[in-house]
């Protein structure tokens, strides 16, 4: 099958490398781009435990910051991939890891650690409040951007045309912001009735939620979110349908 990856880079050609080692024809079409914010490195090094809730934030520690000055740092994460890069970078206490970032809060606040100051190391949109959830359990938490996903203005002329002439059979949505940048996208081309025929792969059912704007395209949905979940249940789905 012809899959759309909208993954920014360079997470969308590793996915797509993924999808090819289980025989399927990747188109890359990323919707979001990241850029690096300057940011002042005192304040991680003075936090008494960090939090990281998305791959790319540990990305911009490893561009711009010795992670040996911060490896004895207790780190909590979300996704058990980026806690694996977390550890192989230097980082020698990982306290906690969840799926999300709602659930990140509740491990942290089942740590009782409350004399922590914790600093969320993030991007400029969060999809959840995680300082708003722990404050208001009594823990000390501020928030420092590192990171900004800037939205695609506009499909590639190329891709359009594949969407109008019904040459994709499915896309790939790993975030509700994302869902909605394509759906906006897609109406904005004059291609929603095209892309209402798809099969579409949401990493949860927030993502999934936020394709409503197509009428209901056909979703898969894995019952646990992750990426390895999400790339087990496209094999098993199309597996199913060769049957």
């Amino acid at each position: 099958m012809r899959l759309v990856v909208t993954r920014p880079e360079p997470e969308a050609s590793t996915f797509a490398n993924e999808l090819r080692s289980i025989g399927h024809e990747p188109v890359l079409q990323p919707l979001l781009e990241f850029r690096s914010l300057a940011f002042d490195p005192s304040a991680i090094r003075e936090a008494q435990a960090l939090v990281i809730t998305s791959g790319n934030a540990l990305r911009v520690l490893q561009q711009q910051l010795d992670i040996g000055l911060v490896a004895n740092t207790p780190l909590f994460c979300v996704g058990a991939e980026t806690a694996r890069r977390a550890a192989a970078a230097g980082f020698q206490t990982i306290c906690g890891t969840a799926l999300t970032a709602r659930d990140l809060a509740n491990v942290i606040i089942a740590s009782g650690q409350r004399e922590r100051r914790l600093l969320h190391i993030a991007g400029e949109r969060r999809a959840f409040d995680l300082e708003g959830a722990l404050s208001k359990e009594g823990f000390r938490i501020r928030a420092i951007e590192v990171y900004r996903m800037q939205e695609r203005a506009a499909f590639d002329p190329w891709f359009a045309q594949m969407m109008s002439a019904s040459e994709i059979d499915g896309a790939i949505l790993m975030s509700p912001r994302t869902a909605e940048i394509y759906v906006s996208l897609c109406t904005r081309h004059g291609i929603a009735e095209s892309a209402a025929k798809l099969s579409y792969y949401c990493l949860s059912a927030e993502v999934a939620a936020r394709l409503q704007g197509l009428g209901s395209p056909k979703l898969y949905v894995p019952q646990i979110p992750g990426r390895q979940a999400l790339i087990g249940l496209i094999a098993q789905t199309i597996y199913q349908s060769d049957l």
